[in-house]
C-alpha cells in the first residue's frame, strides 16, 4: 500500500509540474523578440455575426501600423476559428464579386490598411464554438520575420448599424 501511495505522490508531483509549464509557456506566450507588441493593432475591429448555422464570418477594421518599418502580414490564427485568413473582393466587369485570398498584406510604416466591405477584409472559416455579440474574438497575426501581434475583434451584428457605427474598439 506505501508503494503505491509513494508512486501515486510523484505521479501527482510530475504532473502538477508539467502542467504548471504548460500554463507558462501557454500563458508567457513567446519570446521577448518575437512578441510584436503596439507595433501592429486593429481599431474598430469587428466581426460581423451571422445565423447559428453561418459557419464563416467576415471581419473588418482598420490595421494600423504604428512601427517605422512595413509589416507584412502572411498568417493569421485564431482559437476560435479552423482558418483565418486575408481576402480581397475583385469585381469582374459584368459585376460579379469574387474573394480573393492574398498572401500577404503590406501595412505600410506609420500607416493604415483600411478592411471594408467589398474590399480586403478578414475571413473566418470553420467557428469552433458559436460566437456572442459583444465577445472579442483574439487573432494572433505572423509577419514574415515570424514577430506576432495580439489583435482583437469584436463580434456586433452588422443589422444594429447605429449602435456600431461610432464604435473604436482599439487593441492592445
Amino acid at each position: 500500500m506505501n508503494t503505491i501511495r509513494s508512486y501515486l505522490k510523484y505521479f501527482v508531483i510530475i504532473l502538477i509540474g508539467f502542467q504548471g509549464s504548460l500554463v507558462h509557456s501557454f500563458m508567457s506566450g513567446v519570446e521577448k523578440e518575437k512578441d510584436g507588441g503596439q507595433k501592429l493593432e486593429i481599431t474598430s475591429g469587428v466581426i460581423h455575426m451571422g445565423p447559428k448555422s453561418v459557419n464563416v464570418f467576415a471581419g473588418y477594421g482598420v490595421f494600423e501600423n504604428n512601427s517605422d518599418k512595413n509589416i507584412e502580414i502572411y498568417k493569421l490564427t485564431s482559437p476560435v476559428f479552423d482558418k483565418t485568413e486575408i481576402h480581397s473582393t475583385k469585381i469582374s466587369n459584368s459585376g460579379t464579386a469574387k474573394m480573393i485570398k492574398l498572401e500577404s498584406l503590406l501595412i505600410p510604416a506609420d500607416k493604415n490598411v483600411k478592411l471594408n466591405h467589398g474590399a480586403k477584409h478578414v475571413m473566418f472559416l470553420g467557428k469552433r464554438r458559436d460566437l456572442k455579440i459583444g465577445e472579442i474574438i483574439k487573432v494572433v497575426a505572423y509577419d514574415r520575420n515570424e514577430i506576432r501581434y495580439m489583435l482583437h475583434f469584436k463580434v456586433i451584428d452588422p443589422r444594429d448599424s447605429n449602435k456600431h457605427s461610432d464604435h473604436h474598439h482599439h487593441a492592445h
